[in-house]
């Protein structure tokens, strides 16, 4: 008995250790083991998007903290401005931390931006030191589509106007002259061709939340997979089902959130926070991970993953 009562506490570690990459498939067959026998089962719900995500760096220079600060501060307040316009979700305006830039990296990230968009590097001038500071916003719009069209003819629509309101500027107006409206460009990602993922343009994702009545219904579903799976194995053996040992679930968006989109900021840092803004917590079924997230127009899954552990009937 009490071999059976350790095999079972090891069994439960071992899943609550791989929960993250199970979640991400379904596993089709049990497997036996001294407390008895394993089934797991998912569930996906595929469905159109109602919100739109979107998330964008935001940047300002000073000749100090003080001073950049105080520029960060102006541009805020200037894209909270335009984001009311644009018709965001006023509860879903956020910045993060204001988080200081190093100048070498700075210019790194201006030379990569230049050379992506065929342009040749402008020699650096004797400058004075400068403060950069960085901040990202993440703003949301709902949407209304009920078919796979009129989803890619909202969205695209929505995108050009948040393009177009050069919201990583930080100015009231369109840029007035043809340099400024250079640098905005490239600040928007609009000139990126290469399919690559600009660090200063906006990257938008497409959310689906999750109901609580959904994730109870799919959770149920799963659990039924995850006992047949078992049953099944069990069968196979000669044995049935018995008492139930060991329950747990995990859910998670199946779309990936691919770094790429925010291009190579590695050591930039803010890399992680803003890959962690834009999709959240997904390694947990909570009602903090209850979205569905996907990274192109169309609908977007949630897996809700269960596993199971029976003994076997008869057994002591």
């Amino acid at each position: 008995m009490m071999r059976n009562h350790i095999s079972l506490v090891a069994l439960a570690m071992l899943l609550c250790a791989i929960w993250p990459a199970q979640s991400q498939a379904q596993f089709s067959q049990g497997e036996t083991g001294a407390a008895g026998v394993v089934g797991s089962g998912s569930t996906t719900l595929d469905r159109l998007p109602n919100l739109m995500r979107l998330q964008l760096v935001i940047t300002a220079d000073g000749k100090d903290i003080k001073e950049a600060l105080g520029k960060l501060k102006e541009k805020q307040a200037v894209v909270k401005e335009k984001l009311q316009k644009l018709g965001a979700v006023d509860s879903s305006v956020s910045f993060t931390d204001a988080q200081a830039q190093d100048a070498n990296q700075q210019q790194q990230m201006e030379r990569m931006i230049q050379m992506r968009n065929g342009r040749v590097a402008k020699p650096a001038k004797n400058q004075a030191p400068v403060v950069t500071l960085v901040t990202i916003l993440k703003a949301e719009w709902p949407l209304a589509a009920k078919t796979g069209d009129e989803l890619l003819v909202e969205s695209q629509e929505l995108q050009a106007k948040v393009k177009s309101a050069y919201l990583g500027s930080g100015k009231a107006d369109k840029p007035a002259t043809p340099e400024q409206e250079e640098v905005a460009e490239e600040e928007q990602g609009m000139n990126d061709g290469q399919g690559q993922g600009n660090p200063r343009g906006p990257a938008f994702l497409f959310v689906r939340k999750i109901s609580a009545e959904e994730r109870e219904a799919a959770r149920a579903a799963a659990f039924k997979k995850a006992h047949d799976d078992a049953a099944r194995l069990a069968k196979s053996a000669g044995l049935e089902l018995g008492q139930l040992r060991l329950l747990a679930s995990n859910a998670a968006s199946t779309g990936m959130v691919n770094s790429n989109m925010f291009g190579d900021m590695d050591g930039m840092g803010y890399q992680g926070r803003g890959r962690y803004n834009m999709g959240g917590d997904q390694d947990s079924d909570s009602e903090d991970s209850s979205e569905a997230i996907g990274m192109q127009v169309g609908k977007v899954g949630y897996r809700v993953t269960v596993y199971t552990s029976f003994a076997f009937k008869g057994a002591p």
